[in-house]
């Protein structure tokens, strides 16, 4: 078929350009660049054992809870939210709240990460993350999502969007937030390189420091300073991440889990899992199925 230009600008009575190819290409680039990774997207029925019996807890990966019924709320910094049946709610990773269920609270909750790099997930450090009501969510999701039905690229691609959506409102500041991450990443661009490379229990933050190009104490102090953990610390949390990931979404032995992330034996692994995410990693598996 043959085409020809329709778009004459004369019928307009004003015509304004809000927007050009060059002031959006900025702002494009770091919106195509900010990329959500689900890690999987669950139901659930629990009770009063949701509560965390006045603890602040926390998770290593986002959730995004779904609110199908019942009664339950977290608590920030002395500020209660309720949760209430039909509406969405975020809970950000590496933030620790108390949970409240006095009985039954049905769900479901999506776990995910948000990425710019690999591997790194630049919400973790945002400081003004927070629990929030997203809106309200329609319950046609828990037709698409029902056990038992294949995800398809439609239902996905929906759901990254709606993903995108919903973090663009919670999250006002992404410019800065993604400039800093950029800044950051160039800055230690060999060390969190390394990282990657060699995430596991064996690796040392003094070979860490050498693929910087500097002494392990100037390493440590510069990437402190800039990131607001130590390396360890940073180290400790990539490693606590991969390995939820495998516990999600494999059926591995914790064994050959450990050995893989070069865990001397599986005591280490145990208790470096159970110091980071409150209970045995057999347990958080079982948990997170259903089999418990």
């Amino acid at each position: 078929m043959k085409t020809r230009n329709t778009t004459r600008p004369f019928p307009f009575r004003q015509h304004e350009t809000l927007a050009s190819e060059p002031s959006l290409a900025v702002p494009m680039s770091m919106a195509r660049g900010l990329r959500f990774e689900i890690i999987g997207l669950h139901h659930a029925d629990v009770g009063p054992e949701w509560s965390s019996q006045g603890r602040a807890e926390c998770d290593a990966l986002h959730h995004i809870n779904l609110v199908c019924s019942g009664n339950a709320s977290v608590t920030l910094d002395g500020k209660e939210l309720k949760l209430r049946p039909g509406h969405a709610y975020w809970f950000p990773g590496n933030t620790p709240m108390i949970r409240q269920c006095s009985r039954r609270y049905e769900l479901l909750y999506l776990m995910f990460r948000c990425e710019w790099h690999p591997g790194i997930d630049l919400l973790l450090d945002w400081p003004k993350r927070r629990p929030v009501c997203l809106g309200a969510w329609k319950k046609k999701w828990q037709t698409a999502w029902r056990a038992g039905k294949p995800p398809t690229a439609n239902t996905c691609l929906r759901l990254q969007s709606q993903l995108g959506l919903w973090i663009s409102q919670a999250v006002p500041d992404l410019d800065k937030i993604i400039s800093r991450h950029l800044q950051i990443h160039a800055r230690f661009k060999d060390a969190l390189s390394h990282i990657g490379q060699h995430l596991g229990a064996r690796l040392l933050i003094a070979d860490v420091a050498k693929a910087h190009g500097t002494t392990l104490h100037a390493f440590s102090l510069a990437f402190t300073r800039a990131l607001g953990l130590s390396p360890k610390a940073y180290v400790n949390r990539c490693l606590n991440e991969a390995i939820i990931r495998q516990l999600i979404n494999t059926r591995k032995p914790l064994k050959q889990i450990a050995s893989e992330l070069g865990f001397s034996d599986e005591q280490y692994f145990s208790r470096f899992f159970t110091k980071a995410n409150g209970l045995p990693p057999a347990r958080y598996r079982k948990k997170l199925h259903g089999e418990l």
